[in-house]
């Protein structure tokens, strides 16, 4: 009989408890920028939550590009064609830079509030340069949410009091933290029933 499976052996939940730094994190929020970079109405990308933590932490450095070479910069990565990198033109880089080097002051000050319901459509294009998207984490949604709705914690931001939009949308309630449980809750739902058999089957084997 097979011996199933170990819980950090599934790729899928492997990848959501992943540590910061490691490769399989970088390779997590690669694919996430990837993203990013097609969305956005493909003409402007903004600097997200993922991308600052993944500068932070050199997370390109954990990457190769097509000949199994690392990166030596973040700049290399951005710029090399995917899947190996981002497959940002160059304008989208500075776009990248630009918002990376902006306050949090700064991005309060030009907020432009999210539209609510119903706006869209009258007079205010979807995907209108400055319009950010709806239901992204990046930091011009995010602060466009707060400008609309929590104006208290929008003078907060201004006044400097936060060091990230990140961390004043949690304050406001926009953004939610996600611990272990939620990783694996997320995990489970995705999962199909082959895989949260084998989970069952590994969970009971380390509680017996």
């Amino acid at each position: 009989m097979n011996k199933s499976r170990g819980f950090s052996d599934d790729p899928r939940f492997a990848r959501a408890l992943a540590p910061i730094g490691s490769v399989l994190w970088a390779e997590s929020v690669r694919e996430r920028m990837q993203g990013a970079v097609w969305d956005e109405c493909k003409t402007v990308i903004s600097f997200t939550s993922d991308m600052a933590c993944f500068v932070e932490h050199e997370g390109w450095k954990q990457l190769t590009n097509a000949g199994g070479n690392p990166f030596n910069s973040f700049r290399a990565f951005a710029l090399t064609l995917q899947p190996h990198g981002l497959g940002c033109s160059s304008k989208q880089l500075a776009v990248m830079v630009r918002e990376a080097e902006k306050s949090i002051s700064d991005s309060a000050n030009e907020a432009i509030p999210n539209p609510r319901k119903g706006e869209i459509g009258n007079g205010r294009s979807r995907c209108a340069i400055g319009t950010p998207t709806r239901g992204s984490n990046n930091a011009d949604y995010l602060t466009a949410r707060i400008a609309r709705d929590h104006k208290d914690i929008l003078e907060r931001m201004k006044a400097g009091e936060f060091p990230s939009v990140r961390q004043a949308a949690i304050e406001a309630g926009i953004v939610r933290v996600r611990n272990g449980f939620d990783q694996l809750l997320k995990s489970w739902r995705k999962a199909n029933p082959e895989e949260r058999r084998r989970f069952l089957g590994v969970i009971h084997t380390e509680q017996s």
